[in-house]
């Protein structure tokens, strides 16, 4: 369970870290897109960008790529203390493997009704742990 929690808070702390993005507040989905991948490098994972009227950004595609529409019935199981969620195992729509994701929302004043995600492949260790 330690490992778990521990790639849980280290998912949750890029997703915050990305929710403060200058790009969001500009706009600017592709400089988002590259800011994703990279912080998410190494980790085995991706970042995706949902607004009001769906998937934004989906950092496993192309920042050109047509995104899957949102599913809907993706259940909470948990919110953290810090106001972040985790979903419970779903069929992710761009990648059709299943995944638990934790998300957060993005609190800036000219991007409301955002949130960030950072999906996790389940059975995956994160890179450097048993």
């Amino acid at each position: 369970s330690l490992v778990v929690d521990r790639e849980l808070g280290r998912r949750e702390a890029i997703a915050w870290t990305l929710a403060t993005s200058p790009s969001l507040r500009t706009g600017d989905l592709r400089s988002f897109h590259q800011q994703a991948v990279q912080a998410t490098a190494g980790t085995g994972g991706w970042i995706v960008l949902f607004g009001p009227d769906g998937m934004r950004v989906n950092s496993s595609l192309p920042p050109d790529a047509e995104l899957p529409r949102r599913r809907e019935g993706q259940r909470t199981v948990r919110v953290t203390e810090s106001g972040a969620t985790i979903s419970d195992l779903f069929g992710g729509p761009a990648t059709g493997k299943w995944v638990v994701a934790i998300s957060v929302p993005v609190r800036q004043a000219d991007v409301s009704g955002h949130g960030i995600s950072g999906p996790i492949l389940p059975g995956r260790s994160a890179p450097g742990t048993v």
